[in-house]
C-alpha cells in the first residue's frame, strides 16, 4: 500500500505524462515547452489564454483584411501544400474562427490544423453554387490531408464543375 506523499506523487506522474501527450497531439514540440509546463498538471493548461498560433504567424491585420464575401479558403503548409479547403459564406467570420485554438472546445484535427498552417489564401465567388463546386473540384484535384469527404469524384462530374468555377477576384499571403 502506497503512504499519502508516493500517492500525491504517482498522480503527479500521471497528469503530467497526460499533458505530454496532449502537447503532442496538437503537434507542438516539446522541445519548446519549458520543463516547468512539461510537469504541469493537464488541469492547469486551461488557466492560460489558448494559443493563438495564426494570429501570432499572420498577425491581427491579416485577418481585419479579409474580405466578408463569399468564397473558398485554402489552408497551405510549408512543405506539404494545402492542408485543407473550405467554403464559408462569410470569409471573415470563417477564417477569424481558426485564429484560437482552443483544445477543450474543438476537436484534434482542428487545432492541429492551425499549427500547421504556414499561410492562408481565398477565392471569393459570385454565387454560392460556384463556391460549392469550387471547394469540391479542389478538394478532388488538390486530396488535402485534412479534409475527410468528398475525396472519390466522377469524372463527369469533375467536367461538369470545372466549367462552371470563374471566380472574378483571387487574393491570398
Amino acid at each position: 500500500m502506497l503512504t499519502w506523499p508516493a500517492k500525491l506523487v504517482n498522480r503527479e506522474l500521471r497528469l503530467a505524462e497526460g499533458r505530454e501527450k496532449l502537447l503532442r497531439r496538437i503537434g507542438q514540440p516539446l522541445s519548446q515547452v519549458s520543463d516547468y509546463y512539461r510537469r504541469m498538471a493537464v488541469g492547469q493548461l486551461w488557466l492560460f489564454d489558448p494559443p493563438k498560433p495564426l494570429v501570432e504567424r499572420l498577425g491581427e491585420d491579416f485577418f481585419r483584411a479579409i474580405p466578408s464575401g463569399l468564397g473558398v479558403y485554402f489552408m497551405c503548409g510549408s512543405g506539404e501544400g494545402v492542408l485543407y479547403v473550405g467554403k464559408a459564406r462569410n470569409l471573415r467570420k470563417r477564417l477569424s474562427s481558426y485564429c484560437v485554438a482552443n483544445p477543450e472546445r474543438l476537436p484534434r484535427r482542428i487545432i492541429r490544423l492551425p499549427h500547421q498552417a504556414r499561410r492562408i489564401e481565398w477565392d471569393e465567388c459570385r454565387t454560392e453554387k460556384v463556391a460549392r463546386s469550387r471547394e469540391e473540384l479542389l478538394i478532388c484535384v488538390l486530396a488535402p490531408k485534412f479534409n475527410t469527404a468528398g475525396k472519390v469524384w466522377p469524372s463527369r462530374q469533375k467536367r461538369k464543375a470545372e466549367e462552371q468555377l470563374r471566380p472574378f477576384n483571387t487574393h491570398g499571403t
